[in-house]
């Protein structure tokens, strides 16, 4: 009983062996032949979407506070952190180009 509670204590402190990986292969999808879709910017929806997402973690900015290129910026890194998908990144950066032109 004593060996192998001494056993146990000594194989549960020692470093186990984790796999490394070293590249990471994604598969590129076939191109199926369909037509690239067209998302029209929808303001209505990049405001909500604005307020709900990126105002979860943050206080929201004045879309004027900054030029077009820093929103750009700002929201080529913000998108895919707030787990934005592409229709809805283009429905923000509707609402944020609007803002500025005010």
């Amino acid at each position: 009983m004593v060996a192998f509670a001494t056993f146990s204590i000594t194989w549960g402190c020692t470093p186990k062996a984790v796999p490394v990986i070293h590249d990471r292969v994604v598969p590129v999808a076939a191109n199926t032949g369909a037509a690239p879709v067209t998302i029209r910017p929808d303001i209505e929806k990049g405001k909500i979407l604005f307020n709900n997402r990126c105002g979860r973690c943050h206080a929201l900015p004045d879309p004027a506070a900054y030029s077009e290129t820093r929103w750009n910026f700002i929201l080529e890194r913000m998108i895919p952190r707030a787990r934005m998908d592409t229709a809805e990144g283009v429905h923000v950066k509707a609402f944020i180009l609007k803002g500025i032109q005010q």
